[in-house]
């Protein structure tokens, strides 16, 4: 079903910021992290090869679905992997290219310098925020919460 090639071990992330000098690609290994400084900040990126195996999946679902609306034309939305030409829709390639080069990262910008917090403690303070966050949803849903008005 996956029609992706795999085989590449080293990620190429110059393609927002290409005079970067420090950006030397990501490894595909689990736990791998890479800083790439950018005018928003530092952009930390991580690897996961759990996530790289969702997103191919996705990906794939979302191909599957851009192939059928190139050849069968009906009503031509846009889909994430389709481009118009005219009154044709077709698959977009430098996309398609894009995104499968970045299966498996994630990013989290930061304006702390290295010195201050490290790779691994900035995306473990993201994933504290998404614990709390996801802790105030269950409670507010488990106590039918709504907000209240004062005049």
């Amino acid at each position: 079903m996956n029609n992706i090639n795999f085989s590449d071990k080293r990620m190429d992330l110059t393609w927002p910021y290409p005079n970067n000098p420090g950006d030397r690609g990501l490894s595909r290994e689990d736990g791998s992290t890479m800083r790439v400084a950018t005018p928003n900040g530092d952009l930390i990126c991580s690897f996961s090869s759990v996530r790289k195996r969702k997103d191919g999946y996705e990906m794939e679902r979302q191909l599957e679905r851009a192939r059928f609306m190139v050849e069968n034309p009906g009503k031509n939305r846009k889909l994430k992997f389709t481009k118009a030409k005219g009154e044709k829709l077709e698959l977009n390639q430098k996309l398609i290219e894009r995104t499968t080069r970045l299966l498996g990262v994630k990013g989290h910008y930061t304006n702390l310098p290295e010195s201050v917090a490290g790779n691994g403690t900035s995306i473990e303070r993201y994933r504290e925020l998404y614990r709390v966050e996801q802790t105030f949803r269950i409670s507010k849903s488990d106590l039918k919460t709504r907000p209240i008005f004062h005049y």
